[in-house]
């Protein structure tokens, strides 16, 4: 009876001895299995330390067109950052192009072409004449157009 009751009381004090779990950024951990702290942080294992970082910042680095981030977990139960990104060929947010003589592409803010006709443009103005082609310094422009009318690719309506 004296061997149980002491063997009760090391198996109690053991319990209420246990160490906290260290899942602190920075405490060591030795899982490949990652959680997600909200929709865009990750807590990961890297170099054996815990590490927490945004999604967001993870597919910046990733891949240079990354337009959006979450955070989600997977099939096995741990967590991954998911990137949505435009493709190595997309545009810069503001940039106009000519798709054709008679439409013009806008890029929007998540880096993707837009298009636009030039009748729809030119409605409220007056007749289409097409889509004029970007003339810059660093293009050669053509003769006769001078430094001062240099423009981005526009719709030019007449009147």
């Amino acid at each position: 009876m004296r061997r149980s009751a002491l063997a009760l009381l090391l198996l109690v004090a053991c319990d209420q001895a246990r160490a906290p779990y260290l899942m602190g950024e920075g405490d060591p951990c030795h899982t490949e299995f990652a959680g997600c702290l909200d929709d865009d942080r990750i807590q990961r294992c890297v170099d054996r330390k815990w590490e927490r970082t945004s999604c967001s910042e993870l597919c910046g680095v990733k891949w240079e067109f990354a337009v959006g981030a979450w955070c989600q977990r997977n099939i096995f139960g741990s967590a991954d950052c998911y990137c949505e990104y435009a493709a190595p060929f997309a545009c810069t947010p503001g940039e106009f192009r000519c798709q054709d003589d008679q439409t013009l592409l806008a890029c929007n803010g998540q880096q993707r072409w837009e298009t636009h006709p030039c009748e729809a443009v030119c409605r409220d103005i007056g007749p289409s004449l097409g889509c004029r082609p970007a003339v810059s310094l660093a293009d050669a422009p053509p003769e006769g157009i001078p430094p001062e009318e240099q423009y981005d690719a526009a719709c030019h309506c007449g009147q």
